[in-house]
C-alpha cells in the first residue's frame, strides 16, 4: 500500500446521498449501471462500487426486513477508505488512550500500539485484514495511515523520570509547596528582585558531543572526546525572578583547590574543594556566605532562597547563617525539582547545550589534548555568559508560577504519573502482618 498518496484530483468524492438514490433506481426501478450513472451525474464506476457495498452489507445481514433493505438504510452513512478498520469515532478512542499514558509516563511504542489496535478491533468485533490475526498485531500501513489521519500524535523521544519523581510530583504535595509559598510572600511582600533560587549540577569533563555535519548515509558518526569516563565538578549557581545571576560556585574534586582553576571562569566565581567533587554541609555554608556578601542581605531587607532539601542545604550551620543574615529560605519538596525548580526548567538545559559545543571546539583547536579538571571553569565561562541571560531566568521563574504567583499553575494532567502509583485503599487495609 502507498504510504504517502496524493490525491489526484480535485473534485470533491459523490455527496453520500446521491449515491444512495443511484443505487436505489438499480435496485428498485430496474435502472442500468450506465443509466443511472448518467442520471446522476456520476462515473460508471462509482455507481458500481456503491452498489457492491449495497449486496456486501445485505449479504452481511440475511435476517434483515424487506422493509429495511432500502439502500437509504443499507448503505453506510461514513464512508471508510479500503483499508481503513476503524471508525473515527473510535480512532479518536485509541488517541485520547495513547494520549492519557504518554501524560502518566507510560507511553507506548509504535509496535505496542499495533498490538493494542489489533486488541481493540478483537473487543469490537470489526473487519480486519488476515494479517493482523496471523501477527497479533496492526500492520506498519495502518500504523502509518493512523498517525498521519490524526494530527494530534507524532513519535518522540522521551526523557528518562526516575519512579520516585512520578510518584513524588503529586497533588497534595505541590498545594502544600504552594501554600507555604504564599504565606511566605504575604508576610514578606519580595519584590522579583529578592526571590532567589540555587541549585547545583554536574560538568563532567566528558560531555556527550553536539550534533555534526556528516557525509550523508553514513552508519557511524564519531567524535573526539578526552576519555571514556569523565571527572565531575560541581557548579552551584543563584538566580532570582527578576533576571539577576550572581557569580557561580565550583566545587572541584581536590583537597586543596587552586585559584588558577577558576580564575578564568565566570568574573567573580568561588572555587571550593571537595574529594569526591559533590557539594557538602561546610561548602555549602561558604556558597551561602557568598550569596549572602553578594546580595548584602540583613534582617531588616530580607531575600527568598527557594532550594531543594538535599542533606547538605540544611545543616544547623547553615540554617542557624541564614536566619541571623535574615535569608528565608523555602525548600522544594523532595522529587519535584524537575516542574518547580526554575535553574532546571529553563536555564541549565541550554547551559548544557552550550558547554557542548564550549567543549567540542577546544578539543578541535588542541588536537591531542584532553581536558581536565583544570580547563572546566574555563570553558564554563562563555555558555554562562550567553544561557544565563534574563530571558531564560525569568522564564523558570514564570513557568511554575512561582513568580507571578499562581498556585493552580499545574493541572489534573500534570499529575497523572503519580496515579500510577497509587495503592488502592482496599489493598492497604486489607493487608495483613
Amino acid at each position: 500500500m502507498v504510504r504517502t498518496y496524493q490525491r489526484k484530483r480535485d473534485k470533491p468524492p459523490p455527496d453520500l446521498a446521491t449515491l444512495q438514490r443511484a443505487v436505489a433506481s438499480i435496485v428498485k426501478d430496474g435502472s442500468s449501471i450506465r443509466a443511472a450513472a448518467e442520471n446522476f451525474g456520476l462515473k460508471k464506476s462509482t455507481v458500481n462500487d456503491a452498489l457492491r457495498r449495497y449486496r456486501a452489507e445485505l449479504d452481511a445481514q440475511p435476517d434483515i426486513l424487506e422493509t429495511d433493505k432500502s439502500p437509504a438504510k443499507v448503505l453506510p452513512s461514513e464512508r471508510r477508505g479500503f483499508w481503513q478498520v476503524f471508525t473515527r469515532e473510535q480512532e479518536k478512542q485509541l488517541t485520547e488512550y495513547l494520549k492519557a499514558a504518554s501524560l502518566m509516563n507510560h507511553g507506548l511504542t509504535g509496535l505496542s500500539t499495533r498490538k493494542l489496535a489489533y486488541e481493540f478491533a478483537v473487543k469490537l468485533n470489526v473487519k480486519m485484514p488476515l494479517t493482523w490475526t496471523e501477527k497479533g498485531r496492526a500492520g506498519l500501513d495502518w500504523f502509518s495511515s493512523f498517525m498521519k489521519r490524526g494530527n494530534e500524535l507524532s513519535i518522540r523521544s522521551p526523557e528518562n523520570t526516575s519512579q520516585a519523581r512520578a510518584s513524588g510530583f503529586n497533588a497534595p504535595v505541590v498545594s502544600k509547596f504552594y501554600d507555604n509559598l504564599a504565606e511566605v510572600y504575604s508576610r514578606h511582600k519580595f519584590p522579583p528582585s529578592k526571590i532567589w533560587n540555587c541549585d547545583e549540577t554536574g560538568i563532567p569533563t566528558v560531555l556527550d558531543p553536539p550534533k555534526v555535519v556528516a557525509r550523508k548515509g553514513a552508519k557511524q558518526v564519531s567524535q573526539i572526546a578526552s576519555a571514556e569516563r569523565g571527572e565531575n565538578t560541581t557548579m552551584l549557581a543563584f538566580i532570582n525572578a527578576a533576571g539577576r545571576v550572581i557569580p557561580p560556585v565550583f566545587v572541584f574534586p581536590r583537597v586543596h583547590v587552586n585559584c588558577q582553576m577558576y580564575n578564568l571562569g565566570p568574573p567573580g566565581s568561588l572555587g571550593l574543594s571537595n574529594k569526591s567533587g559533590w557539594m557538602t554541609d561546610d561548602n555549602f555554608l561558604l556558597s551561602i556566605k557568598h550569596f549572602q556578601s553578594e546580595t548584602k542581605s540583613t534582617k531588616e531587607d530580607p531575600p527568598l532562597l527557594l532550594m531543594d532539601n538535599h542533606g547538605s542545604h540544611i545543616s544547623v550551620e547553615i540554617v542557624h547563617f541564614c536566619r541571623e543574615n535574615g535569608i528565608v529560605v523555602l525548600t522544594f519538596p523532595p522529587h519535584c525539582s524537575h516542574k518547580l525548580q526554575p535553574l532546571y526548567i529553563s536555564v541549565y538545559g541550554p547551559f548544557k547545550n552550550g558547554l557542548r559545543n564550549s567543549f567540542n571546539e577546544w578539543l578541535i583547536a588542541h588536537p591531542g589534548g584532553r581536558i581536565s579538571i583544570h580547563e572546566v571553569a574555563e570553558l564554563s565561562r562563555q555558555p554562562f555568559l550567553d544561557k544565563f541571560c534574563p530571558s531564560n531566568i525569568v522564564a523558570g521563574f514564570q513557568r511554575p508560577s512561582i513568580f507571578p504567583f499562581n498556585r493552580h499553575a499545574f493541572g489534573e494532567s500534570d499529575f497523572l504519573p503519580a496515579l500510577v502509583t497509587d495503592v488502592p485503599l482496599a489493598a492497604t487495609t486489607n493487608s495483613t502482618t
